[in-house]
């Protein structure tokens, strides 16, 4: 948890203080009742002047006690407040990070509807329609790009090899495109090397892409069941 600024007074700060305001208190009762003698004499007295005095020590101890519950309802609403600034910046992150991959695995699916004679040829256009639409959505996205909040490892591992694939993908992308623009007939045969190649380099991405997103998700819940937590006020049962 971090330092909290200079005029910023603690639970303890301030509990420390009643205690010795009241202390205090009463040891000026006490002399005020029995000009400096034995100060367990006040109790023998009653005269008006030793109840204002009692009395006024009540008061200062009563105020003391008050502040310091001030003084921790303030350290509770400070530490709340960071809190959920952390996790709202957090869940950000993760959206976005969400919809990026959300998006690739969209943008896998659309050789799907570029097939024919269930998956035995494709369509040269869809073809290449296709690869350039997933492969400018792939460049849009910085990849190493991690919203700047720390993942769990196992996360982290998995975008990074995600990055070699997208690599792989992208220059499967390349070389439909290029055979794609001289190509002469309307159907391309599923066989075809270039084609080979790009679906399975497809497939992977897809399927990588499905993953992580679903340990981002997951993460995401997290999140948001500690931002309920937080905002029920047991932020301080951990």
């Amino acid at each position: 948890m971090r330092a909290f600024d200079a005029n910023y007074i603690s639970r303890r700060d301030a509990v420390i203080a009643a205690g010795i305001a009241a202390v205090l208190g009463a040891i000026a009762m006490a002399m005020l009742m029995t000009g400096y003698r034995i100060p367990f004499k006040c109790l023998e007295a009653g005269d008006a002047s030793n109840w204002l005095a009692a009395f006024g020590t009540w008061i200062i101890g009563a105020g003391a006690w008050r502040y310091a519950g001030e003084a921790n309802k303030l350290r509770i609403f400070e530490v709340k407040t960071e809190r959920l600034a952390g996790i709202e910046a957090r869940l950000f992150a993760l959206n976005g990070l969400m919809v990026s991959f959300d998006i690739v695995k969209y943008c896998m699916t659309l050789f799907d509807e570029d097939s024919l004679e269930d998956g035995q040829c494709y369509t040269a256009d869809g073809l290449a329609r296709s690869a350039r639409v997933g492969l400018k959505q792939i460049e849009r996205i910085d990849w190493m790009d991690r919203g700047g909040i720390v993942l769990d490892i196992k996360v982290i591992d998995a975008m990074n090899a995600f990055t070699l694939s997208i690599d792989s993908y992208r220059e499967a992308c390349h070389k439909a495109i290029k055979v794609l623009s001289d190509y002469e007939e309307e159907v391309v045969d599923a066989q075809a090397p270039f084609l080979v190649r790009l679906l399975d380099e497809a497939s992977t991405v897809r399927t990588e892409a499905a993953g992580i997103f679903a340990m981002l998700e997951e993460e995401d819940e997290r999140c948001e069941t500690e931002r309920e937590r937080v905002r029920s006020g047991r932020l301080l049962d951990d």
